[in-house]
C-alpha cells in the first residue's frame, strides 16, 4: 500500500502545471537591439555621404549588420553637400563591415533632376560611391525611358551603366562611342 501512495504521489508531481517556460532562441538568431524610427548617416572622411532611416530595425552586433524595415536612403554630393537622390525600399540590410546598403521590395530611386529608377534590388557601396543592381530595372526621365537587366550607376544618376538596355529618348537623343558632335555626323 505504501509503495501504491508513493507511485500516485510521483505521478501527481508529474502531471503538475509546468508554469511558464523562458523562449528558446538560438545564440546568434536574436538582435542585440531592436529600434524603431532608426537613423543614422554614412560619411567618409567627415562627409556625409548618405542620411539611412527605418521605420524599424534590428542590430546584430556580432555580424556587423542591421536589418532594416520601411528604408528611406538620402544621398547627398561629397563637395556641395546637396540632395542628389532618394532611395525608398520595403526592407533592407546594412553591413557595417564593409559599408553597404542591400535593399530590397518595391525599390524606387527618384533623383533631383526628375529621373525614376525601379527595381527590385539595389546596392549602395560607399567606398566606391556606387549604386547598382543584377535585377531588371526601368528607369523614367525627362529625356526619355529606358529599362534593361543590370545596371551600375552614381547616386545622382550622371553616369549609368546597363546590361541589355532598351528604351526611348526625347529631343536630341543620345551620343553613341565615337560620335563626334562638332561635325554633326558620325564617322
Amino acid at each position: 500500500m505504501r509503495h501504491l501512495i508513493l507511485g500516485l504521489t510521483i505521478a501527481l508531481v508529474a502531471c503538475g502545471d509546468p508554469g511558464i517556460a523562458p523562449p528558446v532562441t538560438a545564440a546568434g538568431d536574436s538582435a542585440d537591439q531592436i529600434m524603431e524610427g532608426m537613423v543614422f548617416s554614412i560619411t567618409h572622411d567627415g562627409v556625409r555621404l548618405s542620411r539611412v532611416e527605418a521605420d524599424s530595425a534590428w542590430v546584430y552586433n556580432a555580424r556587423q549588420m542591421d536589418d532594416l524595415k520601411k528604408l528611406r536612403v538620402t544621398f547627398f554630393d561629397r563637395a556641395t553637400g546637396k540632395e542628389t537622390s532618394v532611395v525608398t525600399a520595403d526592407s533592407g540590410t546594412f553591413n557595417q563591415r564593409d559599408q553597404t546598403l542591400d535593399a530590397r521590395g518595391k525599390v524606387v530611386a527618384t533623383a533631383t533632376n526628375g529621373g525614376i529608377l525601379k527595381s527590385e534590388h539595389l546596392v549602395y557601396d560607399k567606398f566606391q560611391n556606387e549604386i547598382y543592381s543584377d535585377t531588371a530595372y526601368t528607369f523614367t526621365s525627362p529625356d526619355g525611358n529606358s529599362s534593361g537587366a543590370a545596371f551600375v550607376a552614381d547616386p545622382d544618376f550622371k553616369r549609368v551603366r546597363a546590361q541589355r538596355p532598351g528604351g526611348r529618348m526625347r529631343g536630341k537623343g543620345f551620343l553613341l562611342p565615337g560620335q563626334d558632335t562638332s561635325k554633326g555626323k558620325s564617322p
